[in-house]
């Protein structure tokens, strides 16, 4: 009867977890601007574009990772971050110019973390903007610098916010800027093509890492830009996303996933997202865990895209 009930459940587990939804949050860096900007456009545009894409496809609590040093040679961008608040979204910390900790002391590194916290007080004080975003998701070149920045985060009540997806979207904008500019309609659906599949290609590449580390749904962390061909892209790769069975939540709840706890042991100095430094802390490789494919990321093709 025991052997029974207890193959019952295991049924049932794995009944459930087929079914189950592909929890993820959406995460955006470096407001108030990325890119370079097209022509026509303005920075409010690209904000208000995205944040109502945002909210027609019901994604909840998007923080909007910024660089305030910005905010020094435009004040008007002061607005962008305006309007993602009153949208209902928060703010977080991505340090005041978005430097490599890799290029800092700890100590100058710990001063661009709070040189962004007043504007942060200043516009997103109705939310939680206690977390924070590594630029370049470079954690230092070494552990004692590692753990010297997060004991200084967790001294000031931050969260990391790691990342589970991302396929360099950022690389897609300033191609876009120069198609635009040539009114190249053609090489525009090439761009639009190519970043929906390394989106795509990306979303199943970092899902069959995480299930085959992990052995279980985990709940996923993506990474977007606030750039000109982010917001063109967004409604298509939110449908994308949905249609592979993705279910948005908040970035609060998908970092309480026990991965994030987890002291892989190593510092990360730029090696990218989580699933990646878990691999290589575990000594797993793609070939070791039976992933054979992985995806391309077409960089020598964007930098010479509708160049002259």
């Amino acid at each position: 009867m025991n052997f029974l009930f207890s193959a019952l459940l295991v049924l049932l587990f794995l009944s459930s977890s087929a079914f189950a939804k592909i929890q993820m949050a959406v995460t955006v860096d470096d407001l108030p601007l990325h890119g370079k900007l097209p022509a026509g456009t303005s920075r409010i545009e690209i904000a208000k574009s995205i944040l109502a894409t945002l909210h027609s496809n019901h994604v909840p609590e998007v923080y909007g990772f910024i660089n305030a040093r910005h905010l020094e040679q435009d004040k008007d961008l002061t607005e962008v971050l305006n309007l993602w608040v009153m949208s209902g979204y928060p703010l977080g910390n991505h340090t005041y110019s978005h430097p490599h900790l890799n290029s800092l002391s700890v100590e100058d590194f710990n001063k661009e973390i709070e040189a962004d916290e007043s504007t942060l007080k200043a516009i997103s004080s109705k939310f939680d903007w206690h977390y924070f975003r590594y630029p370049f998701l470079d954690e230092g070149e070494n552990l004692e610098k590692r753990n010297a920045v997060r004991a200084y985060l967790k001294k000031n009540n931050y969260k990391i916010a790691y990342v589970t997806d991302e396929f360099e979207d950022w690389a897609w904008n300033d191609p876009y800027a120069r198609c635009k500019s040539k009114n190249d309609q053609k090489s525009i659906q090439h761009l639009a093509d190519s970043y929906t599949k390394a989106a795509s290609d990306r979303f199943l590449l970092d899902g069959e890492i995480l299930n085959a580390i992990y052995h279980r749904p985990v709940a996923r962390i993506l990474l977007l830009h606030i750039g000109a061909f982010d917001a063109q892209m967004l409604p298509t790769i939110l449908k994308m996303y949905k249609d592979k069975g993705v279910e948005f939540i908040p970035l609060s709840v998908a970092v309480k996933d026990p991965i994030y706890s987890e002291d892989l042991g190593l510092a990360m100095g730029g090696n990218g997202d989580f699933e990646y430094n878990a691999m290589k802390a575990k000594n797993l490789t793609t070939e070791k865990l039976g992933l054979g494919h992985g995806w391309k990321f077409p960089g020598q093709e964007l930098d010479q895209i509708c160049k002259d």
